[in-house]
C-alpha cells in the first residue's frame, strides 16, 4: 500500500503565509507595506547621507550611465545575469537561517527592432516573474515616484523565498529609459526585514543618470 507523502517545509510555509493574508493578517500586512512606502517620500535617497549608507555612488557595472549608492555592509556585487537580461546583486551578511538582504538591479534589453514597454507594463510584466521566484507573492498596489528624474512605479511586496523556504517582504521599482526597462528590487526576511529596510529603500531611492 503506498503511504501518502508528507507536504514539502516549502508547501507548509507558503501556505501559512496565504492562510495569514487571506485571513485578520490581511489588514496588518496592508497596514505595514503601506506604512512602509508612506514613510518613505518622494526622492528619499536624493544623494543625501543616510545612515547605513555609502555616501559614494558606484557605477552600474556593463551600464555605466547610471550609479546609485550602496549600503555600507553589503558584499562587492555580482553579476547574476549577462545583457540583454542583465542583473547584478548587492548581498548582505548571510544569517544562521540562511537569509540575507539583497539589493539587486535588472535591466533589460528589448528584442531587436522591438520597443520598449510602458512603465505599467514593464512592473505587470516584473510582477509575474516575482511570483514564480516566491510563492504566495502578494503586492501593494503601484505608486508614482520620482526618483533621479526618472519616473518610477513602486510597490512593496512579501512571498516566500522558493530557495529557502523564508517568509520575506521586499520593495519593487520600475521604469523606462529610452529601450531600457529597469528594476531595482530588495528584499529580506520578513523577520529581519526591519533593521535592513531603510538603508535599503534609501540605496533604492538614490538611483541616478551619472554625471
Amino acid at each position: 500500500m503506498r503511504m501518502p507523502q508528507k507536504p514539502s517545509l516549502r508547501i507548509i510555509v507558503a501556505c501559512c503565509l496565504a492562510a495569514f493574508l487571506a485571513g485578520c493578517g490581511t489588514a496588518e500586512y496592508e497596514r505595514r507595506m503601506n506604512a512602509n512606502l508612506s514613510s518613505l517620500g518622494a526622492n528619499r535617497g536624493g544623494g543625501a547621507v543616510v545612515a547605513g549608507v555609502s555616501a559614494g555612488y558606484q557605477t552600474i557595472e556593463d551600464y555605466p550611465q547610471y550609479e546609485m549608492q550602496i549600503p555600507d555592509d553589503y558584499a562587492a556585487p555580482t553579476i547574476i545575469e549577462e545583457a540583454p537580461n542583465f542583473r547584478i546583486q548587492w548581498k548582505g551578511e548571510q544569517r544562521d537561517n540562511g537569509s540575507a538582504p539583497q539589493l539587486q538591479v535588472k535591466i533589460l534589453e528589448p528584442p531587436a527592432g522591438a520597443s520598449a514597454p510602458g512603465v505599467d507594463q514593464a512592473l505587470e510584466e516584473h510582477k509575474q516573474m516575482l511570483a514564480t521566484r516566491f510563492d504566495a507573492f502578494s503586492a501593494t498596489p503601484a505608486e508614482s515616484v520620482s526618483v533621479g528624474g526618472f519616473d518610477f512605479r513602486r510597490i512593496a511586496w512579501s512571498g516566500t523565498d522558493i530557495t529557502n523556504s523564508l517568509p520575506v517582504e521586499g520593495i519593487s521599482y520600475a521604469t523606462v529609459d529610452g529601450t531600457l526597462a529597469i528594476h531595482i528590487d530588495w528584499y529580506d526576511s520578513f523577520d529581519d526585514a526591519g533593521e535592513t529596510r531603510d538603508a535599503a529603500y534609501a540605496a533604492a531611492e538614490s538611483f541616478r543618470r551619472s554625471p
